[in-house]
């Protein structure tokens, strides 16, 4: 009897040690596709971090509810925007929506650099391929300040088949057609230098949904970006960014259930101990 409490015990141990030795040894994972290192570090706290390039435009079109592909036929010239602004806190009935593209996730070596920078080879953060997003409902106010209140964007994991900038809405579709890797909701957004024209933005982003939810903590990303509408243009293709956030590696099941093991056999060696 006493043999058969002491191998329990080492069975809940053992469990125990294999389940909480899964962090510390974690190297890269790989989530719906793509593959990054959640203790990567580059002298900061947060280890993640995401660059991107993207196309945006103003719509008449909100493109909403979170998850609609934004208009790109609906977009309207920078001058007509600029027009609508006064100082006043009316809305303008303008959105600013857009698709991109990423080419890094945390190690510079593993750029998307194939296939006109859509879709990754073997050596990339997302091998074989392409990593996406879309955003749509910021609202303009002719202040220059935007209502976010229906406010969102969207990560996309899927086959290699968006060449970016988006030349027609087919191309908008191609960006979206994937796996839905983090669902977002606009928390913050902010112009922080120059004109709704050409400038940089911040923005806070909440994870609500998608394959990789489970993978960061606190449940927020950082945003930081720049766009530039040269002359008349009605599109912006030369905007890019990085999003930054805290991830981590999550237990497989597997593990999950060697630690329930762990903890049930522990817990019938202190039933049979207080017993005798």
């Amino acid at each position: 009897m006493r043999l058969f409490t002491k191998l329990l015990g080492a069975g809940a141990v053992a469990a125990s040690c294999a389940l909480f030795s899964i962090p510390s040894a974690a190297a890269e994972i790989q989530v719906g596709g793509v593959v990054w290192d959640p203790n990567w570090t580059a002298g900061t706290e947060q280890d993640f971090s995401a660059k991107f390039n993207f196309t945006q435009w103003y719509s008449t079109s909100s493109a909403t509810p979170a998850g609609t592909a934004p208009d790109f036929a609906t977009a309207v010239s920078i001058n007509t925007v600029l027009g609508a602004l006064d100082g006043s806190s009316a809305a303008t009935g303008y959105f600013l929506q857009g698709v991109g593209e990423f080419y890094n996730v945390n190690n510079p070596t593993k750029d998307v650099i194939t296939n006109n920078n859509s879709g990754g080879g073997a050596n990339s953060f997302v091998p074989n391929k392409e990593m996406t997003f879309a955003f749509g409902g910021i609202a303009l106010n002719k202040d220059s300040t935007f209502n976010i209140t229906n406010a969102w964007a969207r990560m996309y994991v899927g086959v290699p088949d968006f060449n970016p900038p988006p030349v027609g809405q087919p191309d908008v579709a191609k960006a979206m057609d994937g796996l839905t890797w983090l669902d977002l909701q606009i928390s913050s957004f902010k112009l922080d230098a120059g004109t709704v024209q050409n400038g940089l933005v911040s923005a806070v982003l909440s994870i609500v949904g998608g394959v990789a939810m489970p993978n960061f903590l606190p449940l927020s990303l950082d945003y930081s970006g720049s766009a530039f509408f040269f002359n008349n243009a009605s599109y912006s293709s030369l905007g890019n960014g990085q999003l930054i956030g805290d991830s981590r590696s999550v237990p497989e099941p597997g593990a999950l259930g060697l630690m329930a093991l762990g903890l049930l056999a522990a817990g019938v060696g202190a039933r049979r101990r207080r017993k005798s």
